[in-house]
């Protein structure tokens, strides 16, 4: 169903003449690239243009049945500022583009 969310997402903002960016975290990021679980409850992103995105966002929910804040930007404060993000094996599409933040381990 997310990548049912991003096409649509995707295509309301072709509509509206606006690109947008997702930059993926958490388990959707998990899911979508590494395969690591089978499905997660929502997408934590930081996406942008934020008002554009809200909005499509809100109408993907209502159609698809999806709850309202199924992408939020509740997570945006544990990624780095000065992470580096990548596409990865994440989808494309042509008026949204997906990243991922390059994983990084620290050992003390």
């Amino acid at each position: 169903m997310i990548l049912k969310g991003f096409e649509r997402l995707s295509e309301l903002l072709a509509a509206g003449g606006i690109t947008g960016e997702l930059s993926l975290l958490g388990g959707t990021a998990m899911v979508l690239e590494f395969r690591a679980r089978q499905t997660t409850k929502d997408v934590d992103a930081i996406f942008a243009p934020v008002r554009e995105m809200r909005k499509a966002a809100v109408q993907v929910a209502e159609e698809l049945g999806l709850p309202p804040d199924w992408i939020n930007d509740a997570a945006k404060g544990f990624a780095s500022a000065r992470g580096e993000f990548r596409a990865g094996r994440l989808p494309q599409y042509r008026t949204c583009a997906c990243w991922r933040q390059r994983l990084s381990i620290c050992w003390r």
